[in-house]
C-alpha cells in the first residue's frame, strides 16, 4: 500500500483491486450547510448513507504495514499494534447515529460513544457518581488503573466541566484497555457543533483540551492514536496551528481532518472519504478539490496543512462588514430569529474564521465577538429561556426592588429585551440607596445586554458552530 494519498483519491469499494481510482467530482461552488441540516440536506444525506452502505460490500482488511517514509520516519514513540479500527466519539444527537451507522457500514468493528451528559457513569454493572472523589477513584479501580495513571484519569475528570464527564470517561473505557497490552482503535472521529475548541450538542460538550488531557494519563493509549478526524466547523486551526499540541498529547498522530468554515451536516461522504484516505499508516493525506471545495483543511507529517487557501484580505473585508452591522445586531436589528439567520451568519464566519489565525494580535477580542453572535444566532430559540430560567427568582427580586414589573424574557425579542434591561439600567441609576436585589441582578443583565460568554454559556447556543 502506498504510503500518501493525494488530491484526487476518493472512497473506493472496499473490493475494488482496479490501481486506477474512480473520478473525482468536479469541484463544486462551496455551499454553506450547517450542522443541523434542513430537510432537504438531511434527505440528501440519507442518500450518502445508502452510497456507504452500497460501497461497502465486502469486509474491511487489516492495515498494511509501513512502507517508505512511514517506516523510516523518525517518531516520538514506537508504533503500537496496527489497526484501522475507529473510536466514533458523537455529541450532536442529530448526526451522531447517521455517522456512526455509516462509519459501521464501512468498519462493522467501530466503536460508537453517543453522548447522554451527565456526570454519573454506569458501567460493568455498577454506577460511578464521576463529579466526586470517590467515584472517580472507584471508576479508575473498575477499569484496573494503579498508581499514577489512576491518579491522572481521575484528576482529568475532576477537572472536565459539570456534565461532561460522563463523555469522557467512556473515552477512558475504551483506552484504558491500552493500558493492559490491548490493542485500542487507531482512528477517533470527534464530531459535533464546534467552534474549534471543542465539539458539542444536545446540551453537551467534549472539549479539545480534555482530550489531549486524557492522552497524556493514558500514554499507552495515545501512542496507538494515528489519525484524527474533527467533524465540526472552525475546527482547522487545530490542523493548521495547533497540530504540535496534538502531537504531544499523540505522539504517532500523523493526520489531523478539520474544516475550515462550516461543516456540512452528518457528512457521511466525507467519512466514507476520510475512511478510505487513512488506511494503513498514511503520512501524506491530501483532500480532493471537492473536499477542500467544502471546507475540508487537512495535516499530515509530511503532505504539511493543506486548505482552500482563502485569501486573507477577503476574510478582513468581511470583517470590517461585521464591524459596521456589530452594535446593530447586539441591540436586536435586525431581527435574528434562527442560527441560521443572515447576516449574523456570516459575520459570524469573519469573526470566527479570522480568530483562528493565529497571526492576528487580535485574535481574542475576534474570538469574544464570535462568541457574542454565537449566542446571538441562538437567542430566540433557547438562549432566552436558558437565561430567565437560570435566573428567575433573581430577575424577579431584582425588577420589583426597583418597582418595576419583572418581563418575561422567555418571550422578548432581543430588542424588545434590551428596552426592559434599559429601563433597569436607568433605574438603578436613580436609586439612592440602590436595593441589595437590584445591585445583585444589574451585572447578570449587563451579560444579557453584551451575551458575555463567561455568563452567556456556550451550551445553551442550538448551534456550537
Amino acid at each position: 500500500m502506498s504510503n500518501s494519498i493525494s488530491g484526487p483519491s476518493r472512497p473506493r469499494n472496499l473490493d475494488d483491486r482496479h490501481d486506477e481510482p474512480p473520478p473525482a467530482p468536479p469541484p463544486v461552488p462551496l455551499r454553506r450547510e450547517y450542522p443541523l441540516a434542513p430537510a432537504g440536506d438531511r434527505r440528501s444525506d440519507a442518500a450518502l448513507v445508502e452510497f456507504v452502505r452500497n460501497r461497502a460490500t465486502a469486509p474491511a482488511t487489516g492495515a498494511a504495514a509501513p512502507t517508505g517514509a512511514a517506516a523510516t520516519a523518525p517518531k516520538s514513540a514506537p508504533l503500537g499494534p496496527a489497526n484501522d479500527r475507529i473510536l466514533y466519539v458523537g455529541l450532536n444527537p442529530d448526526s451522531a447515529d447517521v455517522e456512526s451507522g455509516a462509519l459501521r457500514k464501512l468498519r462493522p468493528d467501530t466503536k460508537a460513544i453517543v453522548a447522554t451528559g451527565g456526570d454519573v457513569l454506569k458501567h460493568g454493572g455498577a454506577s460511578f457518581d464521576l463529579a466526586t472523589a470517590d467515584g472517580r477513584a472507584a471508576f479508575t479501580a473498575r477499569l484496573g488503573l494503579r498508581g499514577k495513571s489512576a491518579d491522572e484519569v481521575a484528576t482529568v475528570l475532576a477537572n472536565v466541566s459539570a456534565g461532561g464527564r460522563g463523555t469522557v470517561a467512556r473515552i477512558a473505557v475504551t483506552w484504558s484497555a491500552a493500558e493492559h497490552g490491548e490493542a485500542i482503535p487507531s482512528r477517533v472521529v470527534l464530531s459535533g457543533h464546534s467552534n474549534g475548541r471543542y465539539v458539542g450538542g444536545g446540551g453537551n460538550m467534549l472539549e479539545f483540551g480534555d482530550v489531549r488531557a486524557l492522552a497524556r494519563a493514558l500514554p499507552q493509549a495515545a501512542r496507538q492514536i494515528e489519525d484524527v478526524h474533527i467533524s465540526g466547523c472552525f475546527s482547522n486551526g487545530n490542523a493548521r496551528d495547533e497540530n504540535a499540541t496534538w502531537r504531544a498529547a499523540f505522539p504517532n498522530m500523523t493526520t489531523l481532518w478539520a474544516y475550515e468554515e462550516y461543516a456540512p451536516g452528518a457528512p457521511v461522504h466525507h467519512l466514507a472519504a476520510w475512511e478510505a484516505m487513512t488506511r494503513g499508516r498514511q503520512d501524506k493525506v491530501v483532500p480532493a478539490p471537492w473536499l477542500r471545495a467544502q471546507s475540508v483543511a487537512c495535516w499530515s507529517s509530511r503532505g504539511g496543512y493543506v486548505d482552500r487557501n482563502v485569501p486573507l484580505e477577503a476574510l478582513e473585508r468581511s470583517k470590517r462588514a461585521a464591524d459596521a452591522a456589530f452594535d446593530g445586531l447586539m441591540a436586536g436589528s435586525p431581527r435574528i430569529a434562527s442560527p441560521r439567520a443572515e447576516p449574523a451568519v456570516s459575520y459570524y464566519s469573519a469573526y470566527r474564521s479570522l480568530a483562528n489565525r493565529t497571526e492576528r494580535p487580535d485574535r481574542q477580542e475576534l474570538a469574544h465577538r464570535a462568541d457574542q453572535l454565537l449566542a446571538l444566532r441562538s437567542y430566540e430559540p433557547t438562549v432566552r429561556g436558558r437565561f430567565a430560567d437560570t435566573y428567575a427568582s433573581e430577575i424577579d427580586r431584582g425588577f420589583r426592588a426597583l418597582g418595576l414589573p419583572a418581563p418575561d424574557l422567555r418571550t422578548l425579542t432581543r430588542a424588545q429585551a434590551v428596552a426592559e434591561t434599559r429601563k433597569f439600567h436607568e433605574a438603578i441609576a436613580r436609586a439612592n440607596p440602590v436595593p441589595a436585589a437590584a445591585r445583585a441582578l444589574e451585572p447578570l443583565l449587563r451579560a444579557l445586554d453584551t451575551l458575555d460568554p463567561k455568563t452567556i454559556k456556550p451550551e445553551w447556543s442550538t448551534h456550537a458552530g
